[in-house]
């Protein structure tokens, strides 16, 4: 094999590997634009959920039955001190993130499987109560997998 071959073979080489590597880097930054997308999304939802859990502290309120995950934007979930669960929709409770959201971390961001569908949830103390609000994230993780 003559040397203007092998150096031919060895640039193709070259250009397909870094072909390769761009493009799992545009895949992995796509991948985290999107989940930076759902999460801003979330912390403004809680931004605004707040001054609502304030009312709420005031006001009786009602658990919530097992009704299904509706087509909504945004769900939420109230977590009371004596652990029971008020709002629209049963999100699964983690003992460990609630325990972590009114100890010392402020939120809790997180991804989770509910009857085959994904949900980006976050969770958030104020006064004594765990807000969680989730959005059905299930296409764009298809999306990004």
């Amino acid at each position: 094999m003559s040397i203007r071959r092998r150096l031919a073979l060895v640039l193709a080489a070259v250009v397909m590997s870094v072909v390769v590597v761009m493009a799992g880097l545009t895949w992995w930054l796509a991948a985290t634009n999107v989940r930076n997308a759902v999460d801003d999304l979330l912390r403004e939802q809680a931004a605004t959920a707040r001054p609502v859990v304030a009312r709420l502290l005031e006001a009786p309120v009602t658990p919530s039955t097992d009704r299904p995950l509706e087509e909504r934007s945004v769900l939420f979930q109230v977590i009371g001190p004596d652990d029971s669960i008020f709002g629209d929709a049963r999100l699964p409770v983690d003992p460990d993130v609630v325990a972590d959201v009114r100890g010392e971390s402020q939120e809790s961001l997180r991804t989770v499987d509910i009857d085959g569908r994904k949900f980006r949830v976050l969770a958030f103390a104020e006064g004594d109560l765990v807000i969680q609000l989730a959005t059905d994230v299930t296409s764009t993780e298809n999306g990004i997998e």
